[in-house]
């Protein structure tokens, strides 16, 4: 299992996180996001990390045009598009244009259930690397039942968002073995913030001590 931590905005954490053994790091490049960097900004950034480092661009109904300038400048990895104007046609031309990988995020609430999302994975699954199932928000762990649900129905991999924390990453990796229902990466980003879009660099240590122990275990 791997570890994403997404919303970096400063080098000092993005630093820390390849430290401590973080496989891929997000940029958000959604405007409406208090961890939105612009082009310039994450160039600012990107081009002061080390080489090899796993870079994912987060966007979100965004013009493809954009996406594959800003992937382009800023060397990216991966795509994580999280939008709702994503369909088929978006993904096919998207894919057409760039050759990276595409992951496509998901979050479980009253509007998007599972029959929802496993319907669009369906649509498009041959066009997709990953898939990002994400909770409601506001703080909610993630329905793990739903997310076996997925797992069960689909082969593309599977990352684990949503309020995953230093005290209930234990308790959710537990389940989800016992459940069969391991993902291939978690994903993390507001838990490890001290304040709205500011990444506390002894959090995201903490964090990754916790996730090196349970690997042991």
């Amino acid at each position: 299992m791997r570890v994403k931590i997404c919303g970096l905005t400063d080098l000092d954490s993005a630093l820390t996180c390849i430290n401590e053994g973080v496989h891929a790091l997000g940029f958000i490049f959604v405007p409406s996001s208090p961890r939105y960097l612009t082009l310039e900004k994450a160039l600012s950034l990107i081009n002061k990390l080390p080489p090899l480092v796993e870079r994912v661009g987060v966007f979100a109904d965004q013009e493809i045009a954009e996406i594959i300038n800003i992937c382009k400048n800023c060397h990216l990895s991966a795509i994580q598009i999280h939008g709702k104007t994503e369909d088929k046609l978006y993904l096919e031309s998207l894919k057409k244009q760039i050759n990276l990988p595409i992951i496509r995020a998901f979050r479980l609430n009253k509007e998007t259930n599972t029959n929802i999302i496993l319907k669009s994975i369906s649509e498009s699954q041959d066009l997709l690397n990953g898939l990002l199932i994400d909770s409601s928000g506001s703080g909610s762990v993630i329905c793990l039942d739903d997310f076996k649900t997925i797992k069960q129905n689909t082969k593309l991999p599977l990352i684990l968002a949503g309020a995953l924390n230093v005290d209930n990453l234990e308790n959710i990796i537990y389940k989800l073995k016992e459940m069969q229902a391991l993902p291939c990466a978690i994903d993390l980003c507001s838990s490890l913030e001290s304040e709205r879009g500011k990444k506390d660099i002894q959090k995201i240590k903490s964090f990754m001590q916790k996730f090196e122990e349970l690997k042991r275990l």
